[in-house]
């Protein structure tokens, strides 16, 4: 799954966080947490007629699904134990079952709900079966435990890997679907809901197998609905829409290409590093000084300018709405708007050659946690002095330590910031990048006290790349792992050749998976069309009028791009109907509130039967 995140602020959030003690078994304690009167008040009677048993098989069902896993340590096994509930899910309420192998046994499975008009256009709603590695420490919950407890802001939560991408809103597209069967609500058109394979690791065995082996699977879908987006929290929005919750619907769509960086010749790490460094610095600068427009339709730009000035309210959504054309809104605005709008890329990883934990696995998955090891030739009092002097320029949210006679320059994860999925480039907040700024600092406090000479870096990794053991200082090649986003009208070759003069001949910068990543297709959705017209009337009749609806750019989901060039008429819409918090869908603590997760249910029934 591919989400954009916080597309529209680098500020902290502007709400009372509580940091309650956390139990053994991951549960917060209630008693503890400030529960809001929002946060306390039942979710009311459906807007459309699901009855509590099937509000309840949604939040029952996503469990069921968390509980495998389904990640790279188990994939084909855990896909297709994922494939069986599904399936048994969907035959039982009397929805037809379509199950089917790509390769190496890995299942595709297909559910329809058949509508009125078999010559309208079918919706489409994209899903997938497979899950990214779970990646730093896990504090509400284990990864695959599917687990109810209370978030850090009081909500009642379901905890697991997929909760987000995408088993808990696969659950919810299968609920709706057994509603509107057992109800004899025929929609106009006819709704499949595909789970394909593969998804988070490029959809090679998956999506962009079966485009080109059994395009008709696929052909006869005028609309799609596809994994991201969603109800954005207002911590993760950072306080843009005040204390509401508030829907994000992408319209424009990016795809990504993972890279890694590797420098050629081996070296010692310390010059590894500064040359990977200095490389990363300069494409960092080409990046930041490309232009960006939001959605390359000036008319619709301005109408999504408009609607987030409306949500931010004040002098600054004043500025949004009437001067976002300028270079000082656009700086305010931050880098993730402009990520969101460009090809950019992110740092995913990096390490060391000598690392064996060091693989260009889950490219599109950012560390919590990052750590640079030192050598100090000092002793007694002066390397005393100097551990104290590093700390202090370092800045509180890192940890300097002496471990076994080498420096430890570290971001833990409880001091990280940023998020965790690659889809912004968040260079402030990233856990790379934030090492490698505390980093040149102790450098310079290094040279200021007379020590520079004495100071070399010996090992560098992340919490996806942690050694087993302390690395040496040995010849080693630097390896980066990079999420290149590529935008809607750019040319992906003509943009890695631009990335492949800027880190010259000392570098290789090669893709991590198959040329089937560059063939890809997306494209932008009109607000005017039906598809958005239905999502945004759908969600205000679910959440209320009131409730703002945000649109803008995103990351596409991985199988889409595929998707799109069967059948030139298409159109896409990103948008899952569950709650993204700070946690987000790839992060350690991934989670989807039960109150989301079954109040989301109506709105899938409600675009289902509002699509004509």
């Amino acid at each position: 799954m591919q989400i954009q995140s916080n597309p529209f602020s680098r500020t902290p959030a502007m709400q009372t966080k509580c940091t309650p003690p956390i139990l053994g078994d991951g549960h917060i304690p209630h008693d503890h947490v400030h529960i809001s009167a929002a946060q306390r008040e039942p979710l009311g009677p459906s807007k459309v007629g699901v009855s509590q048993q099937l509000r309840q098989e949604v939040v029952t069902l996503t469990q069921e699904l968390i509980r495998i896993n389904s990640g790279p340590d188990n994939l084909v096994a855990g896909e297709n134990q994922v494939v069986d509930r599904m399936s048994s899910y969907a035959q039982e309420a009397g929805l037809q079952v379509d199950r089917s192998t790509t390769v190496d046994g890995k299942p595709m499975l297909v559910v329809t709900l058949p509508g009125k008009d078999p010559q309208a256009g079918a919706l489409g709603f994209v899903h997938h079966s497979d899950v990214v590695q779970p990646e730093g420490d896990w504090k509400l919950g284990q990864p695959f435990s599917g687990n109810i407890t209370l978030d850090e802001a009081g909500r009642e939560s379901l905890v697991g890997r997929g909760s987000i991408d995408t088993k808990g809103p696969a659950a919810q597209i299968l609920v709706a679907m057994k509603h509107l069967k057992q109800n004899g609500q025929v929609p106009e058109r006819t709704t499949k809901l595909f789970i394909f394979p593969d998804e988070e690791f490029g959809g090679k065995d998956g999506a962009w197998l079966l485009s080109r082996k059994k395009p008709e699977l696929f052909s006869d879908v005028q609309y799609w609905i596809v994994e991201g987006s969603g109800v954005f929290s207002p911590e993760f929005l950072s306080g843009l829409a005040g204390d509401r919750d508030c829907p994000y619907l992408a319209v424009a769509q990016k795809y990504t290409i993972p890279m890694q960086l590797q420098l050629k010749n081996p070296t010692s790490a310390d010059e590894a590093f500064h040359k990977t460094k200095a490389t990363l610095d300069k494409l960092d600068d080409f990046i930041e000084k490309r232009d960006w427009t939001y959605l390359g339709d000036s008319s619709e730009t301005r109408k999504a300018m408009k609607r987030m000035g409306d949500a931010v309210g004040g002098f600054k959504g004043f500025m949004i709405r009437n001067f976002y054309k300028t270079g000082f809104m656009k700086k305010r605005m931050g880098k993730g708007n402009a990520a969101a709008n460009r090809t950019d890329f992110c740092k995913t990883d990096l390490y060391f050659s000598n690392n064996p934990a060091g693989v260009g696995q889950g490219p599109n998955v950012k560390p919590s946690s990052a750590t640079a090891l030192l050598k100090l030739n000092a002793s007694g009092e002066q390397r005393s002095k100097a551990l104290q002097n590093f700390q202090r320029v370092a800045g509180a949210d890192l940890k300097v330590e002496d471990r076994n006679g080498l420096i430890s320059l570290c971001l833990p994860q409880e001091n990280y910031h940023g998020g965790n999925h690659g889809s912004t480039s968040d260079r402030d907040h990233d856990a790379v990048d934030v090492v490698n700024r505390a980093l040149a600092k102790v450098e310079r406090e290094a040279e200021r006290e007379g020590l520079a000479e004495q100071l070399t870096l010996v090992d560098y990794f992340t919490s996806k790349s942690k050694p087993a053991t302390p690395g040496a200082e040995s010849p080693v090649t630097s390896n980066v792992t990079l999420d290149l986003r590529v935008a809607v009208d750019e040319d992906p070759k003509t943009m890695i050749h631009q990335l492949e003069n800027l880190v010259g001949p000392e570098f290789t910068l090669k893709p991590l998976m198959g040329p089937e990543e560059l063939d890809a297709k997306v494209r932008r959705l009109n607000s005017h069309s039906p598809l958005f017209q239905a999502a945004e009337q759908s969600i205000h009749q679910v959440y209320g009028e009131k409730t703002p609806v945000l649109f803008g750019n995103t990351t596409a989901s991985n199988d889409t791009r595929f998707l799109m060039e069967i059948n030139p008429k298409s159109e896409a819409l990103t948008f899952v109907p569950v709650l993204y918090t700070n946690h987000g869908a790839h992060g350690p603590d991934e989670a989807v509130t039960t109150r989301s997760l079954q109040q989301g249910v109506d709105w899938v029934v409600d675009v289902i039967q509002r699509l004509k």
